[in-house]
């Protein structure tokens, strides 16, 4: 009863609108009554301190509050304070250690030093006297300060001597023994002080960001920052109560986490004592943590669907739904799962996975040979999946992710040098939305290997800038020739030896020919003189000529294998100083002008003395590229990998010394399309409302394009026009990234109709090759492919003849953007006469079903009103009527206000507001309703079609503020419900590992898979009910 009792306050005193937020509010109230907190800021409504300080002391002649309660004017704003507690909050802070203090003027978020904190006592101090000065008109007594002493440790400093020990409770509240009103008291501080710190000290935040100067929050741009929150139940109400939120620095997270954990615990025992509050947790606020502790109450609350739909929520909003069905594509991942093993047999053997997500990428490169792979990904959650992924597949855990963008990693810090290929699907419906090509061009200059001197920006293979770099690069290039030509001195010397091995045995044979013949001449001197000293001469030419040939022979073997040696440490020694060299021509880059369009490119072309066999085109740079995949194969480990590199050098084959990316490129086409689903949710088809005066009532897309699998949408689609290819981007061309990021390809493309119809959208598809074999479409009609399309509605419809030939607008700086040409469309469509609506407005204005049916409702209402003596018009048959429609776009609301003129229309969402005020109709908020309701019309349904999370509680609110005879439509919902198969829905849910290609990522992944998924299938029925429709897709 105390809640309703609440009720009846907010209403009497803070009017309809405050008695909107009284759910909101008592919790928190209840809160600072009890000192669990020392003071809640006023900012849910609009309400004079005279209106608050009636509602307090009601609130307490009732028994619901204390009176250690003081209603603070701080400038313009209003702090509902318990006196003691945050008197108690700013003496913590004055006697804490500076690390209560995060100083954010400079550069680098710090805790504050000792000068500045005893330089803001001086403002806390000021705080502490005018609130106790004021505390004697507020009626407080001693008694009711409570104990501000110190002596058994400061309970609430996280850096008293209690940090380590276990918290001490502090003293309980005293007894409210006096009987005083509760009354406002005015704090005045300096103009220039920063009151956002004040603001933090009064709240009772354990760390509070200050700042001098204007310079403040500099240093909280774009970095990253860990959120707590402290939650606790409310036995006015039973609801879960936020009552802290604050963040700090994650740099500073380990020099404050201790203290901010101390904070937690001795606030957690204020809960424990305080009446009102029960079951307090404290919980660092992100979202892993939630889902971690999400899955704890699922297991232990198997059948509560609290639990259930907590946990499907955070799984949701940490895994994007569309990674399930994409690791379930077999073609996919066998797809790049070839193209990675050729390009590691290839050479390319240090492979850097960008956006790597799960890791499966990073695992076939990894299992094809490569013997260094680095993963980047920016999701955190992700991240940590990837690691579980990793080490779940044996012997593979030693691939290095790293948790960052690509643009963030550095050599050597991040990974040790360049790699020479880099694996990215970074690719969207629309191929560029995920921004591949900025990312692909600051992986050129700073991260790859650089491209075949043919792929380089035109600019580069100037003879000016040749010159420049050679002039820059003269020690390097000079080392790299050397190194060269130690190796070619040292293959001419391999091949000289055969030569010196073949002149020594001749020498050899000589003395043996020679040695043959002393016998005979012996015979001639023995008929002379024959004596043994003859022989003895004989045996001596023999081993003479035996031990040359064993030197000789001995001599060739060992500078054979030093020859071997040497050219197998040839290839890193080259990799080194080619590494080295890239960096100085990075430097040399970045001395020269160049314009807009030639951005500095840091790793221009190796010289030709590093890249004796250059290819001068595309395709001889993938046929020189390819030529080994002849010689090797897929199953190649490591070791064998590393012996063909060494065997190449030994065979003269030319070394991968350029870079790569997988997917090598990709061609781009569109089509013209005619589309119910999508024209019923980005224009009104057929416009019968006359408040819309003939504008074109049409969708805001905040992207270019929408995101459909049109292969599966309700209705399927008609294709109007051939595929007209638009553009290909050779993603290993510097050149090619960047002309489609500088707008060089913007023009207009004709396209050759071949079906008559009304176009409704531009539906852009493509080919993404892989490598010279491999490749993947995405065209709608293929229907295995997982692939959704970038759709481009049109919103001002167009009928066309098949023989009609249309020029389409094709923009692309950085992201893809199509237009039909003005000279196709009607005269009118200029833009200015354009209504733009959400697409759920849309949808619902394009369903007569259910337009008509609330429009009928309304007009029932009209006659109901007119004829019944006991209705709201008894006493005036023309007295305004206060109309709340909270559906997607107020048909029944203008239906009824068109019948009944001087009545009052309130709408829920602002932008449809702004809608009602271009076609001259004056509506209200909802929110900022303060009279009762007398029509209240409601949707309770999302676009997926599961009702709205809040709209019990707005149903509930809603009924405070109806009048007496108010009415409400629709009366009741029923929930459909209905039992399918479809293997399109088991893709969406879990993963299994036979698509993944003997990767193993199921017993992971499947950790977030859903029991549900959302599919919005819009459908018209003749009466007002939740409809929640499954089909087989």
């Amino acid at each position: 009863m105390a809640l309703d009792t609440w009720r009846t306050l907010f209403r009497e005193c803070l009017g309809g609108r405050g008695s909107q937020y009284c759910e909101e509010v008592v919790p928190l109230l209840a809160a600072v009554d009890q000192g669990v907190k020392p003071s809640l800021l006023w900012d849910v409504c609009t309400a004079d301190t005279s209106g608050l300080l009636a509602l307090l002391n009601q609130a307490r002649a009732k028994g619901l509050l204390g009176s250690k309660l003081v209603l603070v004017e701080l400038g313009l704003d209003v702090f509902i304070v318990n006196l003691p507690a945050v008197t108690r909050t700013l003496v913590n802070i004055i006697a804490a250690a500076p690390t209560w203090l995060i100083d954010i003027s400079g550069s680098e978020p710090k805790v504050a030093s000792s000068e500045n904190h005893q330089e803001f006592h001086t403002y806390l101090t000021s705080i502490i006297a005018q609130l106790n000065i004021g505390s004697t008109d507020a009626g407080m007594t001693d008694s009711s300060m409570g104990s501000l002493s110190t002596q058994n440790g400061d309970v609430n400093s996280p850096n008293s001597s209690t940090t380590t020990n276990t918290p001490q409770a502090p003293p309980p509240p005293p007894s409210d023994t006096s009987v005083g009103e509760i009354k406002a008291v005015e704090v005045k501080l300096p103009e220039d002080l920063n009151l956002s710190t004040i603001f933090g000290c009064m709240l009772g935040y354990p760390h509070i960001y200050w700042w001098q100067g204007e310079s403040g929050g500099n240093s909280l741009s774009g970095m990253p920052l860990k959120v707590f929150k402290l939650s606790a139940e409310c036995a006015v109400d039973g609801s879960v109560v936020e009552l802290f939120s604050f963040s700090i620095p994650e740099a500073l997270e380990g020099d404050l986490r201790p203290g901010i954990e101390h904070w937690g615990n001795v606030t957690n025992i204020r809960i424990e004592q305080a009446a009102s509050f029960s079951n307090a947790s404290f919980k660092h606020g992100s979202l892993p943590e939630a889902w971690n502790y999400a899955s704890l109450a699922r297991v232990s609350c198997p059948r509560d669907p609290n639990a259930q739909d907590t946990w499907s929520r955070l799984t949701n909003a940490l895994v994007d739904r569309w990674h399930l069905p994409m690791i379930n594509d077999q073609a996919r991942n066998s797809g790049f799962k070839r193209a990675i093993e050729r390009a590691v047999t290839e050479g390319h053997h240090t492979v850097l996975d960008i956006g790597s997500g799960t890791g499966l990428l990073s695992l076939y490169a990894k299992k094809a040979g490569a013997t260094e792979v680095y993963a980047c990904e920016v999701d955190k959650f992700m991240c940590e999946m990837g690691k579980d992924i990793l080490k779940l597949n044996d012997g593979f855990s030693n691939i290095s992710i790293l948790y960052k963008h690509s643009n963030n990693i550095n050599i050597p810090q991040d990974i040790p040098q360049r790699v020479s290929l880099v694996v990215s699907e970074t690719v969207d419906a629309g191929l560029l939305g995920e921004h591949i090509l900025t990312t692909l061009q600051h992986t050129w200059h700073h991260l790859l290997l650089p491209p075949p001197t043919s792929l380089l920006p035109l600019e580069a293979a100037t003879s000016t800038t040749t010159t420049t770099l050679e002039t820059n690069a003269t020690p390097l290039q000079e080392e790299v020739n050397g190194i060269q030509e130690k190796a070619n001195d040292i293959k001419k010397i391999a091949k000289k030896i055969p030569e010196k091995a073949s002149i020594t045995q001749e020498k050899v044979s000589g003395s043996q020919e020679k040695a043959q013949k002393i016998p005979e001449k012996a015979t001639g001197i023995q008929k002379q003189r024959y004596t043994k000293n003859v022989k003895k001469e004989a045996k001596n030419v023999q081993e003479k000529a035996n031990g040359i040939q064993e030197r000789n022979a001995s001599e060739v073997k060992k500078k054979s294998k030093n020859i071997r040696k040497r050219a197998k440490s040839i290839p890193a020694e080259i990799s080194g100083v080619q590494n080295q060299f890239n960096v100085n021509q990075e430097k040399a880059y970045v001395g020269q002008k160049r314009d807009t369009k030639a951005d500095a490119v840091s790793c221009q072309p190796l010289q030709s003395s590093l890249n004796s066999d250059a290819v001068t085109g595309d395709a001889s740079a993938d046929k020189k590229l390819g030529n080994r995949s002849k010689h090797t194969h897929c199953e190649d480990g490591p070791n064998n990998a590393a012996n063909d590199t060494a065997s190449d050098i030994e065979n003269g084959l030319p070394l991968p010394t350029c870079g790569r990316v997988i997917p090598s490129k990709a061609e781009v086409f569109i089509a013209l399309i005619s589309c119910e689903y999508i024209a019923k949710q980005t224009r009104l088809i057929d416009n019968n409302f006359s408040y819309f005066k003939n504008k074109t009532v049409c969708v805001k897309l905040d992207e270019p394009y929408m995101s459909e699998k049109l292969s599966q949408v309700p209705g399927g689609f008609k294709l109007l026009s051939k595929w007209t290819h638009i553009t290909t981007i050779n993603f290993n061309s510097i050149d090619d990234i960047m002309r489609h990021q500088q707008g060089n390809i913007n023009g207009t493309r004709d396209i050759q109709c071949t079906e008559s119809g009304t176009v409704d959208a531009i539906v852009l598809a493509f080919t993404l090759h892989l490598d010279d074999t491999v490749c993947i479409n995405t065209f709608p009609e293929t229907l295995h492919t997982q692939w959704e399309n970038a759709v481009y509605p049109i919103s001002h419809p167009t009928h066309l003849e098949a023989s009609d030939r249309v020029a389409v607008n094709v923009e692309c700086e950085g992201v893809m953007r199509l237009s039909v040409h003005e000279s196709y469309l009607p005269s009118d469509a200029t833009g200015e006469n354009n209504l733009y609506l959400q697409a759920s407005a849309l949808r619902f204005l394009n369903s007569n079903k259910f337009t008509s049916a609330f429009t009928s409702a309304a007009e029932s209402i009209a006659t109901k009103l007119g004829t019944d003596s006991k209705s709201i018009t008894a006493t005036d048959s023309r007295r305004p009527l206060v109309i709340c429609d909270a559906t997607p776009f107020p048909v029944a609301g203008l239906r009824l206000l068109s019948l009944r003129p001087h009545s009052r229309l309130y709408v829920e969402e602002e932008e449809v507001q702004r809608a009602l005020v271009e076609v001259g109709v004056e509506a209200g908020l909802s929110e900022d309703l303060e009279e009762a309701v007398d029509v209240l019309f409601l949707w309770p349904t999302t676009e997926e079609g599961t009702l709205k999370d809040d709209f019990v509680k707005k149903i509930l609110l809603y009924r405070l503020m109806l009048s007496e005879e108010g009415m409400v439509f629709p009366q009741e919902v029923d929930l459909v419900v209905g039992v399918v198969g479809s293997p399109a829905l088991t893709s969406m849910t879990r993963v299994d590992d036979a698509n993944t290609c003997g990767a193993r990522l199921a017993e992971v992944f499947n950790l977030v898979q859903v029991m549900n998924v959302l599919l919005f299938l819009f459908v018209e029925t003749g009466a007002l009910r939740l409809m929640q429709v499954l089909e087989e897709l």
